[in-house]
């Protein structure tokens, strides 16, 4: 039974994987750009999907593919939301002098570089325990980027 088990699940994954590298060889002799083939790739594996269902009564159908839509609209409302909060929290940055004055401290400080850089790093750690990595990112970028663009 596990040899069929795994000539069966073999036999399913060679589908993507040609579609998998179809895509990648795609990409890497230019015929087309990342946009246009996440879209190629997108459709060919819906297609792949829908007839997998049609073939073994397995795949993708209808409500699976709105959950899908649906999950991703939310991580997307997400996504922008941080973008969003991330710009107004540098505009009010921007505004206070704030990432400035932090930069003038650590230039004036005397502290070695490699210190302020573990410095650095220590918030990053205390930050990740409370933050998604790219709303944790967008925020400490505006103070962080004028001390390391000197």
């Amino acid at each position: 039974m596990e040899r069929d088990e795994r000539r069966m699940a073999i036999r399913r994954l060679v589908p993507v994987i040609a579609i998998f590298g179809s895509i990648i060889l795609g990409l890497g002799f230019g015929l087309f750009t990342p946009t246009p083939a996440a879209s190629i790739g997108v459709f060919a594996i819906g297609t792949y999907g829908f007839i997998l269902r049609r073939v073994t009564g397995q795949g993708l159908n209808l409500q699976g593919l709105l959950r899908a839509i649906r999950a991703t609209a939310i991580t997307a409302g997400m996504i922008y939301l941080i973008l969003f909060g991330a710009e107004v929290l540098k505009g009010f940055f921007t505004r206070t002098g704030l990432p400035q004055a932090l930069s003038e401290w650590a230039a004036v400080s005397g502290l070695d570089p490699m210190l302020i850089l573990v410095i650095m790093l220590i918030i990053f750690i205390i930050l990740g325990c409370f933050m998604e990595s790219l709303a944790m990112i967008l925020v400490v970028v505006p103070f962080f980027g004028r001390r390391l663009s000197r």
